[in-house]
Order: C-alpha cells, then sequence, then structure tokens
C-alpha cells in the first residue's frame, strides 16, 4: 500500500512540481533543491544518489516510467 501511494506521490511532483510542492510541509530551502533536481543538495538532505537518481527520473517503478516515458 505504501508503495502505492509513494509512486503516486512520485507521479503528481514529475507530473507538475511546483503544484505537488505546494502540498508538503517542505522547507522553502528544500522545496527549491527538489525543483533544481540539485543531486549534491538532495545528498545532503539525507537521500542517496540512487534514490534521488530513480525518483527524480521516474525510473523507479515501471508505472511511473509508463506515464512518464524516456526518451531513448
Amino acid at each position: 500500500m505504501f508503495s502505492l501511494i509513494l509512486q503516486s506521490a512520485i507521479g503528481n511532483f514529475l507530473a507538475d512540481p511546483e503544484e505537488f510542492l505546494k502540498s508538503t510541509k517542505l522547507t522553502n530551502q528544500e522545496k527549491k533543491t527538489l525543483l533544481a533536481r540539485d543531486v549534491e543538495a538532495l545528498n545532503d538532505l539525507g537521500l542517496t544518489t540512487s534514490q534521488v537518481i530513480g525518483a527524480l527520473s521516474g525510473a523507479h517503478s515501471q508505472q511511473c516510467s509508463t506515464n512518464h516515458p524516456t526518451r531513448g
């Protein structure tokens, strides 16, 4: 169940990052960091590089890859 909620949240972020971030309790700096897709700063906030790249690319799940195809 949590996995589905997480997939939905990431899909919503990828579809409209600024709108999605309005619904969060993140600080303005955390929001700016996510919008900038700043991997090093997100690492400093406690995420691993693989977590950051997977989530921001939509490649963490087949569902997100299907909803947000990558260029190939």
